[in-house]
Protein backbone atom coordinates (compact mmCIF):
# COMPACT_ATOMS: atom_id res chain seq x y z
CA UNK A 1 0.00 0.00 0.00
CA UNK A 2 2.70 2.25 0.90
CA UNK A 3 4.53 1.83 -2.37
CA UNK A 4 1.41 2.84 -4.38
CA UNK A 5 0.50 5.74 -2.22
CA UNK A 6 4.62 6.68 -3.10
CA UNK A 7 4.30 6.09 -6.64
CA UNK A 8 0.74 8.16 -7.04
CA UNK A 9 2.80 10.93 -5.54
CA UNK A 10 5.88 10.95 -8.04
CA UNK A 11 3.09 10.71 -10.78
CA UNK A 12 1.59 14.00 -9.70
CA UNK A 13 4.72 15.58 -8.98
CA UNK A 14 5.90 14.92 -12.19
CA UNK A 15 2.65 16.28 -13.93
CA UNK A 16 2.82 18.85 -12.25
CA UNK A 17 6.01 20.01 -13.37
CA UNK A 18 5.49 18.84 -16.92
CA UNK A 19 3.00 21.41 -17.03
CA UNK A 20 -0.08 18.13 -17.56
CA UNK A 21 -1.77 19.28 -14.20
CA UNK A 22 -4.80 21.64 -15.77
CA UNK A 23 -5.67 23.31 -12.37
CA UNK A 24 -2.33 24.25 -11.66
CA UNK A 25 -1.91 27.83 -13.60
CA UNK A 26 -0.52 31.11 -12.82
CA UNK A 27 -2.14 34.46 -13.37
CA UNK A 28 -0.57 37.44 -14.82
CA UNK A 29 3.16 38.06 -15.81
CA UNK A 30 4.60 34.98 -14.39
CA UNK A 31 5.30 31.53 -15.90
CA UNK A 32 4.41 28.33 -14.30
CA UNK A 33 8.60 27.44 -14.78
CA UNK A 34 8.91 30.52 -12.13
CA UNK A 35 5.92 29.78 -9.85
CA UNK A 36 7.39 26.11 -9.38
CA UNK A 37 11.04 27.19 -9.15
CA UNK A 38 9.66 29.63 -6.11
CA UNK A 39 7.81 26.80 -4.77
CA UNK A 40 10.96 24.80 -4.16
CA UNK A 41 13.09 27.27 -3.46
CA UNK A 42 10.87 27.55 -0.33
CA UNK A 43 11.75 23.58 0.32
CA UNK A 44 14.69 22.46 2.41
CA UNK A 45 17.74 21.61 0.89
CA UNK A 46 17.39 17.97 0.57
CA UNK A 47 13.89 18.28 -0.74
CA UNK A 48 15.19 21.00 -3.55
CA UNK A 49 17.68 18.47 -4.07
CA UNK A 50 15.54 15.74 -5.01
CA UNK A 51 12.91 17.29 -6.54
CA UNK A 52 15.42 19.02 -9.21
CA UNK A 53 17.45 15.93 -9.81
CA UNK A 54 14.04 13.35 -9.98
CA UNK A 55 11.57 15.82 -11.74
CA UNK A 56 13.46 18.93 -13.23
CA UNK A 57 16.74 17.72 -14.84
CA UNK A 58 15.80 13.64 -14.48
CA UNK A 59 19.19 13.08 -13.89
CA UNK A 60 20.87 9.45 -13.74
CA UNK A 61 19.30 6.61 -11.91
CA UNK A 62 21.32 6.55 -9.18
CA UNK A 63 22.37 10.04 -8.69
CA UNK A 64 21.55 10.46 -5.01
CA UNK A 65 24.32 7.09 -3.75
CA UNK A 66 26.97 10.09 -3.88
CA UNK A 67 24.61 12.06 -0.89
CA UNK A 68 22.44 9.46 0.62
CA UNK A 69 21.81 6.19 1.86
CA UNK A 70 18.92 4.27 0.27
CA UNK A 71 16.78 4.50 3.25
CA UNK A 72 17.37 7.93 3.67
CA UNK A 73 17.09 8.88 -0.15
CA UNK A 74 13.56 7.26 -0.32
CA UNK A 75 12.40 8.41 3.43
CA UNK A 76 13.62 12.13 2.39
CA UNK A 77 12.13 11.42 -1.15
CA UNK A 78 8.59 10.68 0.21
CA UNK A 79 9.42 14.35 2.66
CA UNK A 80 10.21 16.49 -0.17
CA UNK A 81 6.85 14.97 -2.32
CA UNK A 82 4.86 15.90 0.43
CA UNK A 83 6.09 18.87 0.97
CA UNK A 84 5.94 19.98 -2.81
CA UNK A 85 2.10 18.82 -3.11
CA UNK A 86 1.41 20.75 -0.02
CA UNK A 87 2.96 23.84 -1.25
CA UNK A 88 1.51 23.88 -4.70
CA UNK A 89 -1.96 23.20 -3.28
CA UNK A 90 -1.20 25.85 -1.18
CA UNK A 91 -0.69 27.91 -4.05
CA UNK A 92 -3.63 26.87 -5.87
CA UNK A 93 -5.54 28.40 -3.17
CA UNK A 94 -4.40 31.78 -3.68
CA UNK A 95 -4.41 32.10 -7.34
Amino acid sequence: MKKKIFTNKCKVVNSIINGEECDFYVRENNSDLELLDYIISQMDDDSQRIIYFDFVYRSEMYWWRDFYSKSTYYRLKNIALDTFLTKTKEFKMYL
